[in-house]
């Protein structure tokens, strides 16, 4: 894991945010910003989000692997 900036994710990267609420680890991935200005889907829930892009700003970069198992 590396703490990156912005500018240094590319689109279709994992990352979590350097803050802690007290809940579980917020999953995020970049992706290309929108008409509306989200650029990241919180993968926890789905939704579409509007990281701040600023220059002090600092993500952590996570390697992310699945296990894919049909529901029964």
């Amino acid at each position: 894991m590396a703490n990156v900036k912005w500018s240094d994710l590319f689109v279709g990267d994992f990352f979590t945010v350097n803050i802690n609420m007290g809940e579980d680890t917020l999953l995020y991935q970049k992706i290309n910003e929108t008409e509306k200005g989200y650029n990241a889907v919180l993968i926890n829930e789905g939704h579409l989000c509007c990281i701040a892009t600023d220059s002090l700003a600092t993500y952590t970069e996570v390697e992310v692997t699945f296990d894919i198992k049909p529901t029964e």
